[in-house]
């Protein structure tokens, strides 16, 4: 596959070979693109953040942009993001939130936390098949046993608490802005302030 850009500017012009070497811009959703020999190495930069892969896509190393970590698919990975300020297309400045992630032994384990230096920071810790835990300023999702099992779900934001014994067959949920009584598939009333949902003996009859 061969790519060749020429542009006014010399610093847009790229050409590639792929799988043998070559430089792209502005293409494939990144800013830069750097191989020789893919998959045996492969550099990638978008938004100041320069990832180089080696043996892509299973190991890989980021720095750049407030970011350092690395990557040993699907056995290990860490990375890191400082909390950094940049400013919009009307001067204003804009915070972006830092975080901490770790991956082991992928999609069983994984240890977040996201948005630092933001309103909004949530935890995220995941141990599958047994437990996940999500946690945030407005809500807070536990879990035990997936896919299914029992969940216990507290919106304080849209002001309601839900549990599933087992999710999703059977749901419980209380609140100002929802109300649900779920036994699948024999019944099922769940009501918003703007919805109502029912059915009996699903999907013989369903009402919304």
């Amino acid at each position: 596959i061969y790519f060749r850009q020429q542009a006014k500017n010399p610093d847009d012009n790229h050409t590639a070979v792929v799988p043998f070497y070559g430089r792209l811009k502005n293409r494939l959703f990144r800013d830069r693109v750097f191989f020789v020999m893919l998959p045996l190495y492969l550099q990638t930069e978008k938004r100041g953040m320069i990832t180089d892969n080696y043996v892509f896509p299973f190991f890989h190393k980021r720095h750049g942009a407030g970011v350092t970590g690395w990557q040993f698919f699907p056995l290990m990975a860490k990375e890191h993001k400082d909390v950094t300020v940049s400013t919009n297309h009307w001067g204003d400045q804009v915070i972006s939130g830092g975080y901490e992630k770790t991956m082991a032994l992928w999609p069983i384990y994984f240890n977040n936390t996201v948005g630092i230096g933001t309103t909004n920071l949530q935890e995220q810790f995941i141990l599958l098949p047994f437990y996940a835990h999500l946690a945030g300023s407005n809500r807070v999702y536990k879990a035990y046993g997936f896919p299914i099992g029992f969940t216990h779900i507290v919106d304080h934001e849209k002001g309601y608490e839900e549990r599933g014994m087992p999710w999703p067959l059977i749901i419980v949920a209380d609140g100002k802005q929802k109300r649900t009584r779920r036994v699948f598939p024999f019944y099922s009333v769940a009501k918003t302030p703007t919805l109502e949902s029912r059915f009996y003996f699903w999907p013989v009859y369903k009402y919304n």
